[in-house]
């Protein structure tokens, strides 16, 4: 069983500045988030292969509040402004290795049915 996450000793709620416990059914963890930009639509070249665009994440921003009216009122009150948003960085580029080596596997299982299923058949038939 994994150890309890540790919250850090300054988590304070972020409307009125008030000490929280992340831990308590009370608290409210608003989390805002903005989009990768850049693949708004598919473009295809001549070949009919897909072209991503050139893309940059926008950014996000996590605040803890006492409560669920604080969180309103934060939002309400014209927050987040944008210099308080947090950065995060694009995800790793993906592998397909995984899909082939799992596409090769089904392909072996099926070809060797197929050869014991010939080789029984061969045997019953002739």
């Amino acid at each position: 069983m994994d150890a309890p996450e540790q919250q850090p000793a300054d988590v304070v709620c972020a409307h009125c500045g008030r000490p929280l416990d992340l831990g308590s059914p009370d608290t409210t963890r608003l989390a805002l988030l903005r989009d990768w930009v850049g693949y708004g639509g598919p473009e295809w070249d001549e070949a009919g292969e897909h072209v991503p665009r050139e893309g940059e994440w926008r950014i996000r921003c996590v605040r803890p509040f006492c409560d669920a009216d604080h969180a309103r009122t934060w939002m309400a009150e014209g927050h987040p402004l944008p210099e308080e948003w947090d950065r995060l960085e694009p995800p790793p580029e993906s592998s397909d290795l995984g899909c082939m080596l799992g596409c090769a596997a089904v392909l072996l299982v099926v070809a060797c049915l197929l050869v014991l299923g010939a080789a029984e058949a061969w045997r019953i038939f002739f």
